[in-house]
């Protein structure tokens, strides 16, 4: 019960998160492999780079094309991509990532198959196409962040469990000692009892039998 409270306070503080630092698409010219380019970008508060970049190379892989991370550049070709409200002809994209604070700003160059960058114009003529690209990629986000949190607590509650059974199996172990001292002083108090018998039959023992030395000496000496 506390588990399930404790991850659904994680859902509302991320999704809070979100809520208050997330910002609307912008567009600007920015820096990429290609020179400097006009591009879109989104801020996506509270999650790693490397969360954002691996999920947007799975995220854009539904819409086909061809797939290349640029090591050198840190960014993501992806090349003739099929976005449909977008353009009618497949497209290229170059996305990459920029942290800024607990922020990371996700940027996406749109260029057509003849090597030609979308400019201003006409990034801002498919604005709500492209906004609703970047809300459905930021959603997918905020999902895959929760996942990778709930994984977590997951394996900490198994740890948790894992534990608990420890414990149990640890007091089952001193029950179980506890029954055998118990069980060894039982008997030891029998033999205590036993011991005290011993002693007394051995005393009566020697009684006698000094008795009967006493006797074999009175008898020598009235030979």
């Amino acid at each position: 019960m506390k588990n399930n409270l404790l991850l659904l306070l994680i859902v509302v503080f991320q999704m809070s998160i979100w809520s208050a630092g997330a910002q609307e698409m912008r567009d600007g010219v920015k820096s990429m492999s290609a020179g400097v380019q006009h591009a879109v970008f989104t801020d996506m508060p509270g999650v790693s780079e490397d969360l954002v970049n691996d999920t947007w190379k799975e995220y854009i892989k539904k819409y086909g094309g061809k797939h290349k991370w640029n090591r050198k550049a840190k960014e993501l070709f992806s090349q003739g991509v099929m976005l449909p409200n977008i353009s009618s002809e497949p497209i290229n994209l170059f996305a990459a990532t920029v942290v800024n604070g607990s922020s990371v700003q996700f940027i996406l160059w749109l260029q057509s198959t003849d090597g030609t960058f979308y400019t201003q114009e006409r990034l801002m003529s498919q604005q709500e196409n492209l906004e609703n690209l970047l809300l459905h990629f930021g959603l997918e986000v905020k999902r895959e962040d929760l996942r990778a949190i709930i994984k977590e607590e997951e394996k900490l509650f198994s740890k948790q469990e894992s534990d608990l059974k420890k414990l149990e199996k640890s007091k089952d172990r001193l029950h179980k000692d506890i029954e055998e001292a118990q069980d060894k002083i039982k008997k030891s108090e029998a033999e205590i009892e036993q011991n005290i018998k011993d002693q007394e039959l051995s005393r009566q023992q020697i009684k006698s039998q000094q008795d009967k030395i006493d006797s074999l000496k009175k008898k020598l000496s009235n030979l």
